[in-house]
């Protein structure tokens, strides 16, 4: 009788226990309540009260009611693919001891037609479509399929480190035909001191398009100790071979009073119709920003920074825009707002068996739902063009 009567005191007091202490409450917090196909939603549960470290309980993670396996930590990444638009209800359940709490989220998933690049003829050449030659380095550029042939007006810098552009043409994009040396330039910093009066430290060459009667180019002219970000000007020509004329006053200036300093750069530009331009810049920071321009052809900035993107390529498609960074793919109905692919493009083995050590400046083409995505590849200060693609 004494044991009844001792666990039932044990009983009562274990009731009394949970009944003064606060049951925990689970909040579940997606990065964003709406994804495209194919990418990734992250999902962040944040018990509350929080518990002391090493005491926390197991979260166990559902979508549809269906577990996911091998999944108990306080964040989880989900990807799903459609081809219409779906809906899913992720759900977190937390338990420590005789303590439980649930928490949902509803994810809205929008159908593209974008196909898995490894699922769709995924290659990456085996030597360097556009090698250096004779040059120390030489990277993309301005990348651009025109209904002709792919065009490049590509960056170099020679073996005595003078910085010039170079135009090239290829039917294909694997084999291309470079029409100019440093000692030929397209442009060079001396054409670009004579135009704006002030000779810069690097100049780089990114969009190519066609404007007007004729062709614009647009690239940076940057500070001594840059590379990169600064002012962005504008030049012209009937033809992408030259002779171009470059505009005196920068149509995207920098964002310090100096000449040639700021924090933005490697400007993209695209054709929104009804006579719109965008502008994608990366940011010194690892970020994108957009701008775009008025009636005079000058850019301001009309979006918000994206952190976490180096050097960010960008293709415009029939339905959105792609951009790749590094090996990542990003995926965007507006421009505006992106989302992660779920699958990398490339392995850091792939890069190191072509004798890569890192990556610099990217150009990302696509034609007829074909992906090509042109990437500089760096050794020993070294650098030379390889190929990416996917699709039909």
């Amino acid at each position: 009788m004494r044991h009844i009567r001792a666990l039932l005191a044990l009983s009562l007091g274990a009731l009394s226990f949970f009944g003064c202490t606060k049951a925990p409450t689970v909040t579940l917090t997606p990065d964003s309540a709406i994804t495209l196909s194919g990418c990734v939603v992250t999902l962040r549960a944040t018990v509350n009260p929080s518990v002391p470290a090493g005491t926390s309980g197991k979260f166990s993670w559902f979508v549809n009611d269906e577990r996911i396996p091998n999944e108990d930590g306080d964040t989880v990444r989900i990807s799903r693919r459609t081809e219409e638009k779906a809906a899913i209800v992720v759900k977190v359940r937390y338990i420590k001891g005789f303590a439980r709490a649930e928490a949902t989220a509803n994810i809205s998933i929008e159908p593209v037609p974008f196909r898995d690049p490894h699922e769709s003829g995924l290659t990456f050449s085996e030597k360097p479509v556009i090698a250096r030659g004779e040059d120390q380095l030489v990277d993309p550029g301005t990348m651009l399929w025109d209904g002709e042939k792919f065009r490049t007006v590509y960056n170099a810098i020679a073996k005595n480190y003078e910085i010039y552009f170079g135009y090239a043409e290829s039917d294909d994009g694997v084999t291309w035909r470079r029409m100019n040396t440093v000692s030929a330039p397209l442009l060079d910093k001396v054409a670009v001191a004579s135009a704006v009066g002030i000779k810069p430290n690097n100049i780089h060459a990114r969009t190519l398009r066609r404007e007007r009667d004729g062709w614009a180019l647009y690239f940076t002219a940057v500070n001594a100790g840059d590379y990169f970000f600064g002012n962005t000007f504008r030049a012209t020509a009937k033809e992408p071979a030259g002779p171009w004329t470059i505009d005196p006053a920068p149509c995207f200036p920098g964002t310090m009073e100096t000449w040639f300093s700021g924090d933005r750069g490697l400007p993209q530009v695209f054709d929104l119709g009804n006579g719109k331009l965008r502008m994608f810049c990366a940011t010194r920071t690892g970020g994108l920003i957009l701008a775009e321009a008025d009636q005079a052809g000058r850019f301001t900035v009309t979006g918000p920074a994206i952190p976490g993107l180096f050097h960010p390529a960008i293709a415009k498609t029939s339905w959105g825009w792609v951009m790749a960074s590094e090996e990542k793919i990003y995926l965007s109905i507006d421009g505006r707002s992106w989302h992660r692919y779920a699958i990398d493009l490339f392995s850091q083995k792939e890069i190191e068996e072509r004798g890569i050590e890192n990556l610099a400046i990217t150009a990302l083409v696509e034609h007829n739902g074909k992906f090509r995505y042109f990437i500089e590849g760096m050794a020993e200060s070294r650098s030379n063009v390889w190929l990416i693609q996917w699709g039909d």
